[in-house]
Parts: structure tokens; sequence; C-alpha cells
């Protein structure tokens, strides 16, 4: 929006059309403007891995190069980027024969043209111990990515003590040339059998006085190598592995994110774009991050030549992010402004609370109100946004009420700045009372309503005292029956293989329970759903205990393959959770075991830890049920429908049936004020029609019934009225 655009709202359209069209489609937009303006959080970041220039740029000479850079890299700054991106640096024998840290001349030029533009935060760089390597290693050859070597530098050999010698040399070497400060990253995604070295060879880039940054997980069985050595101050995970309470709490670390399953990983529309705006906004307000840094801003398979628009390669290789075209123009990806509608977001969040502390002191009644108002807000959108590890499928949210969220939390902001407030306070991240527990349901109580309905066959997989389970032959397993329950007692060892311990060829054994179907007679995809209930205790610290993975694998005949989900129990010990996999996930359907496994590869050497399982087994859905529901939970007076996607299981026989779906919505005073009524569907979506909405709280009533007139499922759920925006 122009600086000089007045505040109210506007109106005009979208032309839409091709070179051969002789109609073009026009839609009609109308926005708002607003009478403030968006502030951001200054503990938040952003920025993205970034390929080398050689890779990006070597399709482009003389002013289109120019041209392209500088579009690229104002692009950034337009979304949200207050971060340099990463840039690389490399090792070499210097004058004086001593290794020395550089960048490639078309790198630094980027970087100069960076700063030039108005970047301000840190120069992250990646890479430079290679140099160093060969001269200490000079048989030594790279294994794999990721810091990988077959052999690693000898204890006292000098190859520390050169790396902090030259960081202290590049350091200054900078700050002379006027650089902003500086973020080394010597390894991208070390992993577990080098973790030792890359470690230590951290500790030398502090050593010369660096900050230094991993992309790693702070949960992981090797992070003690890392705190250890004191080589790591920011910790970035793929997801926002640590839990909100700790980040905030935590005095020697900082934490961001490589949301990489956002950023085109996994190429699917949803996850790139509906988790991705997730991912920047609410998620990150939700998680305390300080961070975000996926790969990758802007990428193709090329290695430099000009096939970014080569889209025939296999998914996994095709590029993905934003795009340049032959004239250095830029040319947007959804994925990416998706991750800009994330921010501002976070944007809007961030305004209002820093306008609610700005007049925490303003003893006006009316003001004092307004602050309980946004005080009530904040703790419901805290409560509404469950944490999420990462943002996938993301059902907790309709698209619709991303709108209406924001329009919500402006108006306030609007009233709010109609008072005198404090300058020179700047507002904490989160102003919601955190100690909240989000407003969330487990698998337990439609499975409850189930039973009581009469509309479900169980297949209890714990009959006969768990007769049908049996352990594997691993020592560090001790499989045993005790209250109702079964307990697996592992004691991780990383040194021996439990299962063959003369030969203790493989480090790291697979210790699991498994159950036959076969043997039983049973189909597993005659059911709908496994369910189960575990517990979990163990002898971690409180940072190993934060993430405890428990893989659930079901195999086909013959073993054949296997399929299924790792789902992390969290770090809640002694708590029983509801367990549940949807049997149309599997795609196999020669299914013949289900295993539990505790891979000893997730958790630290000598872990011991205890699983408890039990009220375990598979489940089918006589009759149609209701499990979740989608819809906007906050809408204006004048929305005209209100869009409804139910999900359950056996909607195929309740459309055999003749079940109809009833759809009610209560006002405040429980009249209804909208309905409809319709024989179910699938996939069930439908829009109820709404007439003369007025603000405050209504219900909405989901019913299944039955073609005699029976009452099969039901579930309500709250929607808010606010007062329109236009």
């Amino acid at each position: 929006v122009p600086a000089h655009a007045k505040p109210g709202l506007y109106h005009g359209r979208v032309t839409m059309f091709d070179a051969k069209s002789k109609n073009a489609l026009q839609l009609p937009i109308t926005f708002r403007v607003l009478d403030y303006h968006l502030l951001k959080d200054p503990q938040k970041h952003f920025t993205s891995f970034y390929p080398p220039f050689s890779h990006m740029f070597r399709a482009y000479h003389g002013a289109t190069l120019d041209k392209a850079m500088t579009t690229d890299l104002s692009e950034m700054l337009k979304h949200g980027f207050d971060s340099f991106p990463v840039f690389y640096i490399h090792s070499r024998a210097g004058k004086d024969g001593k290794g020395e840290f550089y960048i490639k001349p078309n790198d630094e030029r980027l970087i100069k043209k960076a700063i030039k533009l108005g970047f301000k935060g840190r120069i992250l760089l990646n890479g430079g111990a290679d140099w160093f390597y060969k001269k200490y290693c000079p048989n030594g050859k790279r294994t794999g990515g990721h810091g990988s070597m077959s052999e690693y530098p000898a204890t006292g050999c000098g190859f520390y003590r050169d790396i902090a010698a030259a960081t202290k040399k590049f350091i200054a070497e900078c700050k002379k040339k006027g650089w902003p400060a500086l973020t080394f990253f010597p390894f991208d995604e070390p992993r577990v059998n080098n973790a030792e070295y890359c470690a230590k060879t951290y500790a030398a880039f502090k050593a010369g006085g660096a900050t230094t940054f991993i992309s790693n997980d702070p949960t992981s069985s090797y992070a003690h190598f890392y705190r250890e050595h004191n080589g790591v101050d920011t910790w970035c995970s793929q997801a926002f592995a640590v839990p909100y309470n700790k980040v905030v709490t935590d005095k020697r670390y900082t934490y961001w994110a490589y949301p990489n399953h956002n950023s085109g990983e996994l190429k699917d529309r949803v996850i790139m774009q509906k988790g991705g705006r997730m991912t920047y906004g609410y998620g990150l307000w939700r998680s305390g991050y300080n961070g975000l840094m996926p790969w990758a801003w802007r990428w193709f398979p090329g290695r430099g030549h000009l096939e970014q628009f080569n889209y025939f390669h296999s998914p996994r290789v095709s590029g993905t992010g934003n795009r340049l075209d032959e004239n250095g123009n830029f040319i947007p990806a959804v994925s990416w402004e998706c991750f800009r509608e994330g921010y501002d977001d976070g944007r809007y969040l961030y305004t209002l609370q820093q306008v609610m502390a700005e007049r925490e002191a303003n003893k006006d009644p009316k003001c004092q109100r307004l602050i309980a108002d946004g005080r009530r807000l904040l703790n419901r959108l805290w409560q509404q946004t469950p944490p999420k590890k990462k943002y996938l499928r993301c059902d907790f949210i309709n698209d619709d009420e991303f709108k209406t969220r924001r329009w919500e939390i402006a108006q306030l902001t609007m009233q709010l700045l109609r008072f005198p407030g404090k300058h020179g306070i700047t507002a904490p991240s989160v102003m919601a009372n955190t100690t909240l527990k989000p407003i969330t349901k487990g698998t337990a109580w439609f499975i409850n309503q189930a039973i009581k309905n009469h509309s479900i066959d169980y297949y209890d997989m714990a009959k006969d005292n768990f007769s049908g389970w049996h352990p594997t032959r691993d020592r560090e397993l001790k499989f045993y029956i005790k209250n109702g329950a079964m307990h697996l007692d592992l004691r991780v060892d990383h040194k021996h293989d439990g299962a063959h311990p003369k030969t203790n060829k493989y480090p790291i054994g697979w210790p699991y329970i498994s159950y036959n179907f076969i043997n039983k007679h049973i189909k597993l995809h005659d059911y709908n759903l496994f369910f189960c209930k575990i517990k979990f205790s163990s002898d971690r610290d409180d940072v190993a205990n934060d993430v405890t993975k428990l893989r659930f694998s079901f195999r086909r005949v013959n073993r054949g393959g296997e399929t299924g989900p790792i789902l992390d129990l969290g770090g809640n010990e002694n708590v029983w959770e509801d367990v549940d996999i949807p049997l149309s996930s599997i795609k196999f359907h020669d299914i013949a075991d289900m295993i539990i496994l505790p891979y000893e590869g997730y958790y630290p050497d000598q872990t011991h830890i205890i699983f408890s399982i039990k009220k375990i087994g598979l489940i089918k859905f006589k009759q149609p049920i209701i499990t979740r529901v989608n819809y906007p939970a906050v809408i204006v007076t004048t929305t005209s429908y209100l869009p409804v996607e139910l999900y359950g299981y056996a909607f195929a026989k309740g459309i055999k049936e003749g079940y109809q779906c009833d759809l009610k919505l209560y006002d405040p005073a429980r009249r209804v004020v909208a309905e409809l009524q319709q024989p179910i569907i699938q996939p069930f979506m439908v829009n109820l029609p709404l007439q003369k909405l007025v603000k405050g709280n209504y219900r909405l009533q989901i019913t299944l019934i039955d073609k005699a007139g029976n009452k099969r499922s039901q579930l309500e759920k709250t929607v808010k009225v606010i007062p329109s925006w236009k």
C-alpha cells in the first residue's frame, strides 16, 4: 500500500487473461487500509537458505545481472527478511602459508548489495573448514554430505587451533569493511556419526570469537556433544522441537527452525501453503522460537544453467521457491506468498500487544476494559492454536478464519489507539496466559460416543492378557505384563547388537514387540482405526526428555515392506496419552504384522526408558460418526454463508442407509437463526445460509440422523460473530 494512501475501503477489479482470450475474467476486490501501521516483533527474525551466486545468477550478465540481484534481495525485504540469507565461506592458504577464510568475489558482491539495500541483521556464513581438513587429513575423503569424512583430525594436531586463529583474523577484516556481525555455520545438518568432530570444529570457531549457528535438533541423542564442547549459540531444528516454556526461559541458547516441510520438501500444496502460513504466523508466536530459515528462497536443480522452469524432473529434484525470469523480473511462488501472509498475521498480533503494553498504565476505565478484552482475545488465540512441532495439514483453523481473526485484532487495536499511551515500552512476544491448556479433544471422545450408540466393532489386541504380543530376542528389551498393561523396558546400548551378541555387526539393535494378524484371521483393512493408550518414564534429563519417539509399523506378508508413522509422545512422563492411527493411511492391503519399535537410535546411549501400553485394539464403526468439523470459528455480521466441512468414519455406509445431516446455528439467546438439513455426502462440504446476524457468541450444532429419525452422532462448536469490516 502506498504510504500516502488514506485509511478506508477501496474497491477494484482483478483481471485475468492470456494472449489468446477474447473475454477476460474479472473478479471484484474490496480491501481496507487500516489507520495504523503494522509492527514487527523485534525478537523474531526471518531469512532463508540461499544457494551460492554461481548457482543462482550464472545465466545473467551485465545490466540484467545487476537487476536480477537487486530484485531478488529487494523482494526478500518485502517478504519480511531482517537477516541476511545464507552466504558461503571458504578457506585457503594465505600469503604467510597459514590458513585463512575468504568469500568468493561474486558472493561478496551480493553481500555488499544486500547491505546497500538495507539488510541489517547478522550475516550467516556456511562452510569454511575444507582447506584445514585437507592439511591435517591429507588422505581423508568426503563420505557423504553433512560433514561426514573417512577420517578425522587427530587430537592436538593443530586443526582446531588454526581454525580459531583464522576466525579471529576474518572477523577483524570484516569489521574493517564495516560489515554487520557474522554468524558462522560450519556444517549443515551434521550427523550422529561425526558429531564429536563437528562439535569440536564449532568450538574452534567460537574460540576465535565467533557466534555460531547449527541446523540440528537440540533434542537429538547427539546434541550433548555440542553442549559439552560449548560450540553452539543458536539451535535451528526443522521443527519447533523444544516446548515454549523451555525456549523462553533458556538463557544460554536461542532457537530457530527451518520448516523445509512447508518449503518444498514434501511438495504438498496444503502443507506448503496453509501449513506454511500457520508456521510463519500463529505457529511461530505459539512456539516462542526466535526465527525461521527454510530451504530455500529460490532454488532450481540446473546447477547454474537457466533450467529453473523445467519441471519435468522427478518431484524430488524439481525446484521450489520463487523465480526470476530471463530479464531479472520477480515471479512469486504461492508458498512464499503464504509465508508472507503468516508473517503479517504475526505483525497483527504483535502490534496489538505493543499497543496494549503502551496503555497498561492508562487509568481510563474504558481503556482498561479494552486491555482486558485484548487479554481475553490473546488467551483465546493461545488456546485455539494448538502447538505443533510441524504445521502440516493444519486441520484446526479454517481458511476464512485467517481474515476474520485479523479484523478482530485490528478493531481492538484501533479502539485502543484512541487512548494515549506511554512511549519507550517494548511489548513481550506473547502477552497471553501461557499456562492455559489448548482446547483440544483426543480420540477417546468419539470412540466413547460410538460405544454408547452401539455402533462400533472392537477387536481387542489385549485379549488373554496380551498373549498375542511377542518381543524380539534383543537383550536390551524386557517385556512383561503388569497391572493390565504391557511394558517395554528398554536400556539403550549403542555399542552392541542385542539380538546378535556374538557378531555385534550392527551397532544399534531393533528391539520391538509384534502382533501377527494372519494367525488371528484378521484383515487389517476391515477396520477403520488402530487405538491404544501409552505412557512412558525414563531417566533422561529435561532437554533429552522433550522428545519421545516410538515407531508403529505395519509389515507386509513375507516382510515385503512396511509402513506406519513415527509418533512423538512429547515430554510428559507417566501421563496416559491416546494414540490413534487411521488405517486408511496404511496403503498396503497385505499386512501380516504390526510392530511397536522404540528404536535405540532415537535415544542417547545408556538411556533407561519404559513404555506402558493398554486398551490396545482395532476399531470399526458400524454407523457414521463425526470426528472433526472444519469451519470458521469467527465470522462477521455480513457473512452470507457459513462453510462447513465434516470428517469422520463410515460416511459411505450412511449414504447407502439414507442418513441426513442436520445443521443448526443458535444465537446467544439459544434461538435457531439458521438451519439446513440434507442427505450426507462424501466429502461433506456445505454452505449454511445466514441472514442478519448480530454481534455475539453463537453455537453451531451438527447432527447425523438415521432413516428412522434417531440421532446417531452430534457435535457442537462455538461461532463468534464480530462487526463487519465493510
